[in-house]
């Protein structure tokens, strides 16, 4: 059972899985949140594929700009197949945990599903907080994964791999202590709301395919499960999604925040 090749194919998997009807949804509550205004400036810390970007581009327009971060060369890349044509957006390299060479004045911060991965999560909040104007706002999203529920047949099995993927993060049950840890950075949060992800079938692509299918493959490859038994796992998914005896649900996060002074 191969593993995603993030380096390489990654950025375009991730197109096909955010593509889905739930993750275009999930966009549209970090967007509604951050009420972008016509003319304003808004970083992207993280990327990766780009699909937010592009859509923040319309909210700014012509006026405004979205400035793309990530150290992920082939993410990169395929963020910027899918802005072309928008002159307002910028895709560059930069880690996120410091923001080097990124000047100060944004009137917005966006991070999705990217801080729980880095560790201490202190620097990226940080370095969030310095590229801001004061007065601008910051949206972090984040997944607890202790809220992931998938039926299966073999509840032990999927605890198994529920608890293997749980290590491919730094963070895996960071919105706890997201507010807490965005208050120390500076940052003054003014709303928080979950984000629902709920399916009672498998589908053919899209977020909820692409979820079981990498905690499996990692799984495997991380000796917490042997490839047949990741195999069997996902196999037997498609059948109770045949039978109409799936479901899966996972909870992410949003924190709004705003940088006093402004």
């Amino acid at each position: 059972m191969a593993i995603i090749d993030w380096k390489t194919d990654g950025g375009r998997d991730l197109v096909t899985a955010y593509s889905a009807p739930e993750i275009v949804g999930q966009r549209a509550a970090v967007r509604r949140l951050l009420a972008l205004q016509p003319g304003e400036r808004v970083i992207d810390i993280g990327s990766g594929p780009g699909l937010l970007a592009a859509e923040m581009a319309a909210e700014v327009g012509a006026n405004g700009s979205v400035l793309g971060v990530d150290i992920n060369a082939y993410q990169r890349a395929c963020a910027r197949e899918q802005t072309a044509g928008l002159a307002q957006v910028s895709i560059v390299d930069g880690d996120a945990n410091t923001l080097d060479g990124i000047a100060p004045g944004f009137d917005a911060a966006v991070s999705t599903q990217v801080l729980e991965y880095l560790d201490p999560v202190s620097r990226p909040l940080a370095a969030m907080a310095r590229v801001l104007r004061p007065g601008g706002r910051a949206l972090a999203l984040a997944t607890d994964w202790q809220t992931l529920v998938i039926h299966s047949d073999d509840d032990a099995l999927t605890r198994r791999i529920a608890t293997a993927w749980d290590g491919h993060l730094a963070h895996p049950f960071l919105p706890r202590t997201l507010g807490k840890k965005l208050t120390e950075a500076g940052l003054a949060v003014t709303a928080v709301e979950a984000y629902p992800i709920v399916a009672t079938r498998l589908p053919a692509e899209g977020f909820v395919r692409h979820s079981p299918t990498g905690m499996a493959r990692f799984a495997a490859a991380a000796g917490a499960v042997g490839e047949a038994e990741a195999a069997a796992w996902l196999a037997g998914l498609e059948r109770l999604s045949e039978a109409g005896r799936f479901f899966y649900s996972l909870n992410r996060y949003l924190f709004l925040a705003v940088k006093p002074g402004g």
